[in-house]
């Protein structure tokens, strides 16, 4: 009986010893990502140039990496749509908030 108790209680000491660096293994990684989101800074974006272009019949669709590090600073995924005279840009739908600018 005693040698079932005492392997019951070292299985809880085990279990919540694991369960706390599990924990503290989370608020380290939630630290981190706020210290990389602290260092992110509006005076480090630079102009930079499309890394895809994609010509169709109505004009040319830009896209940017999405993945270089100040896109991801900023949480943008670039793109531009360049429609010539007389063209027409069909309606599309985004599951996600865009900022649409129109220049003429």
């Amino acid at each position: 009986m005693a040698k079932i108790l005492s392997l019951i209680a070292i299985f809880f000491l085990v279990s919540t010893a694991l369960a706390q660096t599990h924990q503290r293994g989370q608020q380290t990684q939630q630290q981190e990502r706020l210290q990389e989101a602290r260092q992110c800074r509006i005076q480090q974006l630079t102009a930079s140039q499309p890394n895809q272009r994609i010509e169709s019949e109505g004009g040319v669709t830009e896209l940017w990496n999405e993945y270089e590090d100040q896109f991801q600073c900023a949480g943008v995924a670039p793109m531009r749509n360049i429609i010539q005279p007389n063209s027409l840009s069909l309606p599309n739908f985004s599951p996600s908030p865009r900022l649409v600018y129109i220049q003429q």
